[in-house]
């Protein structure tokens, strides 16, 4: 709807839409004719022509800006379309992509972000630790448990990680993808040249009644870290470290 504007002495009249029959004014009486007035009276004429002749001219700006402003907004429109075309796709892939503390999860990734759990956390995907929901928290031995594991033998600990492991990646359906991380851990049980069961058997009872309550239902990552440094070595830790991260990008989701 045009917006039309008109000045007259002093004041500025807008319509807009159809123009409206004005009431019937008075007449005022004639001013007088004295050469004050008449100076007077040409400088107001010539003043109030040059603010009419300025109202006008702001009709044409303000019928400019609107044109401007429906261009714009209708550009905007087509650039949030073409966004949408172009972002979705690739949100839903970014989405679809674990973080890399996450892969693996729930028995293969990292601990639990607890920036992520406060509500955020900056490093986003490249995060190491997991961004997934961890009803509970990852089970992990006591002191107790982890003085008896110590206090074991080399093959005894060995013996022990296989069996465990061997029934979780049976359990989880990774059998195939922790192939290397259990011929690892077999290759290292094989040179003691002792049986798995022997070695199991070599451990009390009371030690393996104690420590089953919680390896019953410890992670696979976990039972990988039993053994310290110095029962295992540090050569065969780093290749079992390095041979876990290639599982977790293997392993299903």
């Amino acid at each position: 709807m045009a917006l039309k504007l008109q000045y007259c002495r002093t004041f500025i009249h807008a319509q807009e839409g159809a123009a409206t029959v004005p009431k019937p004014r008075s007449c005022s009486a004639p001013p007088c004719h004295g050469r004050h007035s008449i100076e007077w009276d040409t400088d107001a004429r010539l003043e109030e022509e040059g603010m009419r002749s300025y109202v006008t001219s702001l009709t044409t700006n303000v019928a400019d800006l609107r044109a401007q402003q429906k261009a714009c907004n209708a550009s905007s429109e087509r650039e949030a379309k073409s966004g949408q075309e172009l972002v979705s796709p690739s949100s839903e892939v970014a989405q679809s992509f674990p973080r890399q503390g996450s892969l693996g999860h729930p028995e293969l990734c990292h601990r639990p972000c607890i920036y992520f759990t406060l509500g955020h956390c900056e490093n986003g995907r490249s995060c190491g630790y997991c961004h997934m929901e961890h009803p509970d928290r990852p089970l992990k031995l006591d002191k107790q448990q982890r003085a008896m594991v110590h206090s074991l033998g080399r093959p005894q600990v060995l013996a022990m990680m296989l069996q465990y492991l061997k029934q979780i990646a049976i359990r989880e359906g990774f059998e195939l993808q922790a192939a290397e991380v259990m011929q690892l851990v077999e290759r290292e049980f094989s040179l003691h040249g002792q049986p798995v069961e022997e070695a199991l058997a070599e451990i009390p009872e009371k030690v393996t009644r104690k420590l089953s309550k919680t390896l019953d239902r410890m992670r696979f990552s976990g039972i990988l870290g039993l053994a310290s440094k110095e029962q295992i070595g540090y050569p065969f830790r780093q290749e079992v470290i390095e041979a876990l991260e290639r599982l977790r990008t293997a392993a299903p989701a």
